[in-house]
């Protein structure tokens, strides 16, 4: 009595620290809470290094929500993460030298950061692509790319026109999702047909690494994420 059939939730608590020493003292504390794995952001590789050892120490896994940063899928692969949530650090570890961003690219501005992200995936060596993905194969680092958040970059009017949206669409969605600098994800301000058609073809590469990875044995994952920062 009482019980009800569920899906089994995973609880990932960020990992954070300035130092190898602190974030190792935060990865002990997420496991002494109770958590199931840690969630990595943007950090250097010596700290990424000591979170992910201390994490296999203590039996927890780790997600890395990946960026344009210091590390990649070389570093995923070699550091044993269980997960690559999104898809930077994959194209940037198959570049030829670093990505082709402007001299004023801002990644922490939203409309900067997906305009180019749209040219990423070209940018990428194919050869050099395919030994990452066997890499990751390897090494069983699995890979969740969450298709469908990104999906408005390819055709951003169809995207605020679904049939559905009358009906069911909540209004504080409907203008969360309007181009404003203030809202993470609403980043399609001065967005041009040339982003959008550069966003078609980064798909069409894209996917076809997603079912190259697959092919190779690799664990690709589907759906979407419940990302809460604790």
């Amino acid at each position: 009595m009482g019980e009800i059939a569920a899906p089994r939730i995973f609880l990932y608590m960020r990992a954070f620290g300035n130092t190898p020493e602190e974030v190792r003292k935060r990865v002990q504390d997420i496991k002494k809470v109770g958590g199931d794995g840690v969630k990595i952001f943007d950090m250097d590789r010596d700290i990424m290094k000591a979170a992910l050892d201390e994490a296999h120490k203590l039996g927890l896994r780790v997600a890395h929500h990946v960026g344009v940063e210091e590390t990649d899928a070389w570093d995923d692969a070699e550091f044993g993460t269980t997960t690559i949530e999104h898809w930077y650090g994959i194209p940037d570890a198959a570049l030829n030298g670093s990505q082709n961003f402007p001299p004023w690219y801002n990644y922490s501005n939203e409309n900067d950061r997906f305009h180019y992200a749209g040219r990423l995936w070209r940018e990428a060596n194919p050869k050099k692509l395919n030994k990452v993905l066997q890499a990751l194969v390897k090494k069983e680092v699995a890979w969740c790319p969450t298709f469908v958040i990104y999906e408005a970059s390819r055709d951003l009017l169809r995207a605020q026109n679904q049939s559905w949206f009358k009906d069911y669409l909540h209004p504080a969605l409907e203008e969360y999702f309007k181009p404003n600098p203030a809202n993470h994800g609403s980043y399609q301000w001065n967005w041009t047909t040339t982003d959008e058609v550069f966003w078609r073809e980064n798909y069409q590469i894209w996917l076809k690494a997603v079912r190259d990875f697959a092919g190779l044995g690799g664990i690709a994952g589907v759906g979407e994420m419940l990302v809460i920062s604790t």
